[in-house]
């Protein structure tokens, strides 16, 4: 089977990408930056994808944030660089 390219990631993975926690993460997306689908139909198991193709297209007009990474982050391989005035 030969591999599929991923179309979608998920908002935390994105964040993660951007270096960004969960609340700027989810922010980006309710400004509809670009476009996100819904999966699922359970309010409590549902997930948010960002498609690749329309979040590649806002970042190339924007010039505020930077990627972490050329690749998104996999796992917990990712470890969050600390902000000004931040304890994490």
């Amino acid at each position: 089977m030969a591999d599929k390219e991923r179309t979608s990631i998920s908002v935390p993975e994105m964040g993660k990408w951007l270096g960004l926690g969960k609340t700027e993460s989810y922010w980006l997306v309710k400004k509809q930056y670009f476009k996100v689908v819904t999966v699922g139909v359970n309010p409590k198991t549902r997930k948010m994808r960002v498609l690749l193709d329309s979040f590649e297209k806002w970042y190339a007009g924007q010039t505020h944030y930077k990627k972490v990474t050329e690749e998104p982050p996999i796992g917990d391989t990712y470890h969050h660089k600390k902000r000004r005035g931040s304890d994490v």
